[in-house]
This record gives structure tokens, C-alpha cells and sequence, in this order.
């Protein structure tokens, strides 16, 4: 049995907990919980516990302050309900409702046991699977030559679209463990974006470059880093050598002052600004022709963005994606 929670309300509306059987997962606010839900100010820092195990689903409420409820009736403080098919869990300002499919159920595919202590490898999308992604997307001029492209994460979710990207381009993420509660240790080794400094000031101080290929369950990365200001994935053709030292440089050299280290470019918030609002002479080096950079939209997690050139929107259209009328919002699903 596989339990699949999706968030129906609330700040993280839209993401997915996934519990393989056998396993157990902390949900709350604070950053050690295994689905961490820091914006929901509601909640606990962990609010409750989901155990799944002999064929049953169980859930107990943590003594949380606000308390737990599912469909409706409070789960008293400290003890535990089974959860069945349907049932809506609602915790802080969240609501949740439960799915539970058997093992090898159509469309689902058997997952690997997690290579990570903190985040989970349960990582089910059914776009990843699809021969098209099904969504909407938005292209905006950049002050720059470069192209904005914008989309409904709620459409497509960022894995699905990495994945379909890889179809034409290699893939690095940077990813920002300090804002993700620390680095997973599996991935102990990866380098420092940073690495000029010392190495342990590094540790405090410096993004890491994840390689999927060092990476197996990048998805679930990707997943868990989403809504965290933490995570940029770099689109590109480079051997993994070449890539990390145009990272480097690209990324940690100002564009106005020879060498002088600019660590903002390493998080979407900073990045995004600048790739959108700066000249050719900025954006040139960290986006050159052949490249795409992929970051949520500062303003919503909801939204992904995607730096590129023209080649980008056919590649956009053959995975599916249509172009929304000019004068519309993103497409929301309803």
C-alpha cells in the first residue's frame, strides 16, 4: 500500500506527500519535520505523524497546538486515528485529503526506498510519465535579449518539466541546503558553488551543485526545494566539468567589478530579478545562446519561470505546452 496526501488548502496547496509502506513522516512547520510546512503559521513545528504499516494508515496528532482534525471531528492531543480513502485531514491552515493506492497500481509506478534521511523518494507525478505535459505557458521580453517563459506549477509540476527538458538540454541544480534544513547525507560530497572558501565556512555560507546523475531521487529534491527560495536548475550542453566551472563563474563573479563575489545569484528571488531587468552584458555570461535556467516565480510558488532563448518556446510546444491568449493569467486548473 502507498499513501499519496494532497494538499487541497492552504499556503502549499497543490504539493504531495508520498509514504511508502512501512515508512513513517512528520508533518509541521519546523525545519527538521519530513514535510515541512514553514509558511502555515497554524501549524506546529510537528504538528502530526503518518505511519503506514500492515496495511493500515494511522495518524497522530503530535500534541499540536491548534489541534487535528479528520472530516471534521478532533483527533485528541497525543492520539492516534486510521485513515481511510477520501478522509480530509485539516491541520494549521491546511487541509489535506488522503489517497491510498496498492502497490503496482495502474499509473503508479514502484518507487525505491529514499536515498535521503530528510526528504522523500516517494515522488509519484504522473506527467513524468506522459508522452506530453498538458498545460499553458506565457512568454514575456526580458530587457535583455533573453526570453521569460511562465507557467502554472499546479499544471505541470517542475520535475515534469525538467524532465522533459532533458530531451535537448544536461541538467545541474544549485541548491541552497542551509535554507532546506540541512544537506542530506548522501550528498556530503557534492561541491561548493563557493569554493574559493574555507571549507567551513563553505558548509555555513555556500550553495551546492547537484549533478542528477550523483542523484537519483532528484525529483523528490526538486519537490522538496520548490516554495523555498533555495533551488535553481541550469539548463545546458556542457560536460559536467565545463558546467560546474560556468557555474562558478557565471554565478559568483559581479558583472561590474572584476572578481568580486555576488552570492545572490545563487537564489531565485535575486536571480530571477536580475535576469529579467539587466542588460546583455549582465545576463550574457549566466545565460549564454543554448542555455535555459528554470526558478519559481519570486511572487508564487505556484508559477515556474524559465530563462532562455527563441529555440526554448518550440521546445516548450513540442512538449505539449500551449501559449496563453496575451491577455489572459496563467491557467489555473480548476
Amino acid at each position: 500500500m502507498k499513501l499519496i496526501l494532497k494538499v487541497i488548502e492552504g499556503p502549499y496547496v497543490g504539493r504531495d506527500i508520498y509514504l511508502n509502506a512501512g515508512r513513517t513522516r512528520e508533518v509541521g512547520r519546523g525545519d527538521w519535520s519530513d514535510f515541512t510546512q514553514g509558511v502555515d503559521r497554524r501549524m506546529s513545528r510537528i504538528h502530526f505523524v503518518l505511519n503506514l504499516n500492515s496495511g493500515r494508515c494511522v495518524l497522530a496528532d503530535m500534541n499540536s497546538r491548534n489541534g487535528t482534525s479528520v472530516n471534521g471531528d478532533p483527533v485528541e492531543n497525543g492520539s492516534e486515528i486510521e485513515l481511510c480513502e477520501g478522509d480530509e485531514i485539516e491541520a494549521g491552515a491546511s487541509v489535506f485529503v488522503v489517497h491510498l493506492e496498492d502497490e503496482g497500481a495502474a499509473g503508479i509506478d514502484t518507487v525505491p526506498e529514499s536515498m535521503f534521511a530528510t526528504l522523500d523518494n516517494g515522488f509519484i507525478a504522473d506527467e513524468l510519465t506522459r508522452s506530453r505535459l498538458v498545460g499553458e505557458f506565457h512568454k514575456d521580453d526580458c530587457y535583455s535579449s533573453a526570453l521569460l517563459f511562465q507557467g502554472s506549477a499546479e499544471q505541470v509540476s517542475p520535475a515534469a518539466l525538467i524532465q522533459g527538458l532533458s530531451r535537448w538540454y544536461k541538467f545541474m541544480f544549485v541548491a541552497d541546503f542551509n535554507r532546506l534544513g540541512g544537506v542530506p547525507e548522501e550528498l556530503e560530497s557534492a561541491p561548493f558553488l563557493m569554493d574559493s572558501l574555507a571549507p567551513h565556512v563553505a558548509r555555513e555560507l555556500s550553495p551546492r551543485i547537484i549533478d542528477p546523475a550523483e542523484c537519483p531521487a532528484w525529483n523528490a529534491l526538486v519537490d522538496e526545494s520548490w516554495g523555498q527560495d533555495a533551488m535553481v536548475t541550469f539548463f545546458g550542453n556542457k560536460d559536467p566539468d565545463e558546467f560546474l566551472a560556468h557555474l562558478r563563474k557565471s554565478l559568483t563573479n559581479s558583472p561590474t567589478r572584476q572578481g568580486a563575489g555576488i552570492a545572490g545569484y545563487c537564489w531565485p528571488s535575486v536571480l530571477g530579478q536580475l535576469l529579467e531587468n539587466s542588460d546583455d552584458s549582465v545576463v550574457g555570461p549566466i545565460l549564454p545562446n543554448e542555455t535555459a535556467i528554470l526558478i519559481e516565480d519570486p511572487d508564487g510558488d505556484d508559477v515556474w519561470q524559465v530563462f532562455g532563448h527563441p529555440d526554448l518556446e518550440q521546445q516548450l510546444r513540442e512538449l505539449g505546452l500551449n501559449v496563453s491568449a496575451p491577455e489572459a493569467e496563467l491557467s489555473q486548473p480548476s
